[in-house]
């Protein structure tokens, strides 16, 4: 900041008062840019200089390690300024003051008091539930397609009960007045879901059941969670008197940073060591607090007041801001003045009125400038592209005109990792310096290689083994290998058709030798990991050595099996790890060296700097851009938890309104509000322009709200620009793809099958014509999902049955269950609780579907199973359609069977399937009146009719879809199907190829 460090610390009265207070509990509300940090600092400066307090009476507790390594180096700069300042900052430990987070406080406690475990994060949480999924013995909370789809909700929901210091004894407790109506049924389900009362009661019993399992479990194992270490902390400082009064001695004075971020279970433990003094000093602004999903809320100011009493709170608010300019303040208190104020049960007037920051720095800088500062900048673009381009021209004219300007004094803030890719690609394209923080590693060409040739070693696996042979070792010719792809069974392994192409037999004999070698090495995963290295010399890189840490880490996890430390095991591990959304990145480290002291390390790089706003928490930066402000980023869309907190269970009343939905809302503009004030002296706004008479205007939401008040409020402090739309420069990129990568998109082969198509092929384009391509044209099947084997054996079941009703003999259910279980048998379902969920899903949806009137044909059956195809715009279209009933004359009902999700109503009017099925039975000269999804899942049926418009509006999205795929059309589409998609590996949307750029020798495609 301008003028930070050039002089003096002058405190407002208000900083002072904070400062110099001893004895009691002080809650501070501070606002964005105060000097939380600063006070903090020179609180405990005072309290030891004071003799009010020795080093080791003193307890700081902060909410992240940096922000503690941060405190420990402004305190010992106030008590020793002579000293450097890590020879200062040692010195001030070694004299016992604790500066650390809760959960590190907390996880020493409790190994004092020989209370011992060993620590496991989230994920590992996850994958050591979703192994013993099995045992859980579940009902209610599971999918036979997804086994782990629930059990993150589940999680979620146990960790808030941990925050809100609830034991299993409590939920189950809670659970019986449920049952005897004592208290409102809780939602257990998404709200559009109807559930019996029954149903409600059976799912909190299930909730309470795994809730006691899993914690007997780790229990038993000797593990625990960081939402275990505060809850077991707490409940040791209760039970235990002499640790009690021996933590009470060493922390006589508590100060608490971030306040906004405690949840219950931190306040009581702050009760517990404050004991009768109560010297607890707690500073927040409830206008950052944007960890509501880790159980933090405002509500947190009016449980400190209720905790040490509202007459005995000394309570001060500090609103000189001083890191931002005026104009950059007065935007911010426009954009967070829509919120709530906090709401208090405690206070006379019901909360904390919020005051605007002042700016202090007029006062403390000699800068006559500094009251004219730049207006905010919002502009509004109209599409991604735009967006980056303009951002990475106004950096350029910054490095131009502004010749001793760090680029890491340049921010660019987001909401979701994926809101940088296009921007950060424009920047390495034009060589400007980037740091990118929290990028996730798995998603590098360098780290997607490794796991590839790993997943080769281990197995067959077509997908990895094309990425092994487009690596730089080898030469293969990738439209020979893609045309005896095309030649060999649908099932084929890869290896021989490599072999057969040029340059694939190197590629082949380097993997059966590696194979040896590992067997050689009983499989061990370090093992796994030199041969990888070695054999296809993988370049060194920083992703690769970070995948080579966490194989090392993973070695170590108490979660590992015992005597099971192989490649197997690891990759097995792996594929639970993204199904938990675990991410690999530069600062990865264990559950236990998390918790560990850190330095403050090195400055960052002189590169601009890439992050989260929720990374972005506690940093400030002379320009900063915030990007992608408008749904569905900023704000995203509310994700409604599976199940909900009840409010029986919470500890204090509330006066914060419960609607999940506002909730949201307001978190998310307190989102807006932190990006905002992160900025130092320059802020820019970006966001889609919106649509007004076909002209572009003012983006929608947070922006628009601004930008309406330009000419009002903040005139002069804000200016708001609409970029006119552009033609697109072609750009050549800094570096060629990867190999692989430009492998998938080369031109489909003239025979690859892309001129028949299906209702299924059509949505599969739609979904992402990228993956229709690699399934059509290089013939790489999708992985065999369970779902499908499964609804193709539940078909061949029902066309058995359909097939006797015709011949009028119907099977009896037994048979028809026993024709199911017998092509299920067939299938390649590894996962034996799968399976098992599977076949109880068959008999039981045969059962009551052979019971049930959708057994019986609405008259003779036409057809059972039959194939159809229909020409559209010289495009074969094929389908099969399930069973064709005779109504009356030609009049007939079309009905096909859905296995998986239940259809609804609109599924079905919407559906092309049946569209095409409806065009297919008119080119037979049947008039089909009625067309029917039959939901086995729960019984239900979805009917409807096509008219004339219908059949002319699905044959044009034929004729659409077969123009595009005419056209070469077949650019990766990204969206939530990304997670579950089999080419995910070798996407190119997919592929973060920014962080370590290819160079033009090693992306040669033959």
């Amino acid at each position: 900041m301008p003028g930070n460090g050039q002089h003096e610390f002058v405190p407002t009265c208000q900083q002072q008062e904070a400062i110099e207070h001893v004895h009691g509990p002080m809650l501070v509300v501070a606002g964005a840019g105060t000097g939380k940090t600063t006070v903090l600092a020179r609180r405990i400066a005072h309290l030891i200089n004071s003799g009010a307090a020795r080093p080791d009476e003193i307890l700081a507790v902060t909410y992240t390690r940096n922000s503690a390594a941060e405190l420990v180096s402004r305190v010992a700069e106030i008590l020793h300024p002579g000293l450097e300042s890590r020879a200062a900052a040692a010195k001030l430990m070694s004299s016992g003051l604790q500066a650390n987070t809760f959960h590190a406080y907390c996880f020493g406690l409790l190994s004092d008091a020989s209370i011992k475990f060993e620590l496991i994060d989230d994920i590992d949480q996850f994958v050591y539930l979703r192994r013993r999924v099995a045992s859980l013995k579940l009902k209610y909370f599971i999918e036979s397609a997804n086994l782990g789809k629930f059990l993150q909700d589940l999680l979620t929901f146990f960790k808030r009960c941990q925050d809100e210091l609830r034991t299993p004894d409590d939920y189950t407790a809670y659970v019986e007045s449920v049952a005897l109506r004592k208290v409102p049924l809780p939602r257990v389900e998404k709200s559009k879901t109807a559930l019996t009362d029954e149903d409600v009661v059976g799912r909190c019993r299930e909730i309470a059941r795994v809730y006691r399992q899993l914690e007997e479990m780790l229990q038993q194992d000797g593990l625990g969670t960081f939402g275990h270490i505060i809850a077991r902390a707490v409940d040791l400082l209760s039970r235990r008197q002499s640790v009690l009064l021996r933590a009470q001695k060493r922390a006589r004075f508590v100060l608490i940073d971030e306040f906004q971020d405690s949840n219950v279970a931190q306040i009581k433990l702050a009760r517990l060591l404050g004991g009768e003094a109560a010297n607890v000093f707690a500073v927040g602004d409830p206008d950052q607090g944007i960890y509501r999903f880790r159980g933090a809320s405002s509500e947190a100011f009016d449980q400190f007041l209720a905790t040490f009493g509202v007459e005995r709170v000394k309570r001060v608010t500090m609103s000189a801001n001083r890191r931002s300019t005026p104009t950059i303040l007065s935007c911010a208190y426009e954009a967070i003045r829509c919120n709530p104020e906090v709401g208090s049960t405690k206070l006379e007037g019901g909360g904390w009125e919020r005051e605007p920051l002042s700016c202090a720095r007029l006062e403390l800088e000699d800068d006559p400038q500094l009251a004219q500062a730049s207006p905010v900048q919002c502009v509004a673009y109209t599409d991604h592209e735009q967006e980056a381009e303009f951002i990475a021209d106004s950096i350029e004219a910054m490095r131009r005109e502004r010749p001793g300007m760090k680029l890491s004094d340049i921010a660019v803030l987001y909401a979701q990792h994926r809101n940088r890719d296009t921007l950060l690609g424009e920047l390495r394209r034009r060589g400007i310096p980037v740091q990118v923080k929290g990028a996730n590693l798995l998603e590098t060409p360098e780290v997607r290689d490794a796991m590839a040739v790993l997943q080769v070693l281990d197995s067959t696996n077509l997908i990895a083994l094309l990425r092994v042979a487009a690596l730089t070792k080898f030469e293969v010719d990738p439209r020979h290998f893609r045309a005896e792809l095309a030649l060999a069974d649908r099932n084929a392994s890869g290896e021989p058709e490599l072999e057969k192409a040029a340059g694939g037999r190197e590629v082949v004999q380097a993997i059966r030798m590696a194979r040896r070698e590992l067997a050689n090495a009983n499989g061990a995963l370090e093992a796994a990991m030199k041969i990888a290295l070695s054999a296809f010399e993988l370049p060194d890189s920083a992703p690769l050595c970070c995948l080579q840490r966490f194989a090392g880490m993973w070695l170590a996890k108490p979660t590992a099996i015992a005597g099971k430390q192989t490649l197997h095991e690891f990759l097995e591990y792996m594929e639970y790890f993204r199904d938990a959304d675990g991410h690999l990145s530069e600062d990865s480290e264990d559950a236990v060296s998390a918790l560990a002291p850190k330095d403050l390390g090195a400055e960052p790089e002189n590169a601009v700097q890439l992050m989260t706003i929720h990374a972005a928490k506690g940093l400030e930066f002379p320009c900063v851009f915030v990007i992608r402000v408008g749904r569905p980023s900023l704000p995203s869309n509310n994700q409604e938890p599976l199940v909900e907190f009840p409010k029986q269970l919470r500890a204090y009343d509330s006066a914060v309104e419960d609607d999940p939905k506002k909730l949201h809302a307001d978190e998310q503009r307190r989102m807006f509000y932190v990006a905002m004030t992160r900025a130092m002296d320059e802020l820019y706004l970006y966001g889609k322009a919106g649509r007004e008479k076909r002209q572009p205007a003012p983006p929608s939401g947070y922006l628009r709200e601004l930008a309406d008040l330009a000419k009002g409020p903040l005139r002069g402090a804000l200016e708001s620009h609409i970029l006119p739309p552009t033609i697109r420069q072609i750009h050549a990129a800094a570096a060629p793809l990867p190999r692989v990568l430009q492998w998938v998109q080369l031109e489909p082969r003239q025979n690859g099958r892309m001129d028949q198509l299906s209702a299924s092929a059509i949505d599969s384009y739609d979904r992402c014509p990228l993956a229709f391509k690699l399934k059509r044209d290089w013939t790489i099947p999708e992985d065999p999902h369970a779902s499908m084997q499964y609804g193709q054996a539940m078909h061949l079941a029902l066309k058995a049955y359909f097939d006797g009703v015709r011949a009028g003999r119907p099977p009896g259910e037994e048979d028809v269950i026993a024709c199911f279980l017998d092509e299920f048998a067939k299938t390649s379902i590894a996962e034996d609780e799968q399976r098992r969920r599977y076949e109880q899903d068959g008999r039981e949806q045969l059962t009551s579907f052979l019971r049930s009137p959708n057994a019986q044909p609405a008259g003779a059956i036409h057809e059972n199973e039959s194939n159809v195809a229909i020409v559209v715009g010289g495009m074969t279209v094929r389908g099969r359609i399930d069973r064709i009933d005779c109504i009356a004359g030609n009049r007939v009902r079309i009905v096909d069977y859905k296995t998986g999700r239940a259809k609804s109503q609109e599924d079905a009017d919407e559906s092309l399937q049946l569209s095409i099925y409806a065009l297919a039975a008119k080119q037979d000269g049947l008039d089909p009146v009625s067309l029917a999804f039959v939901n086995l899942k729960d019984g239900t049926v979805a009917e409807t009719s096509r008219g004339a418009g219908d059949l002319l509006e699905a044959e044009t999205k034929v004729m659409e879809v077969a123009r595009k795929i005419a056209a070469g059309e077949f650019d990766p589409k990204t969206g939530p199907h990304c997670k579950n998609c089999s080419y995910v590996s070798i996407c190119p949307e997919q592929e973060l190829l920014t962080i370590t750029p290819v160079t033009p020798d090693t992306a040669k495609v033959n």
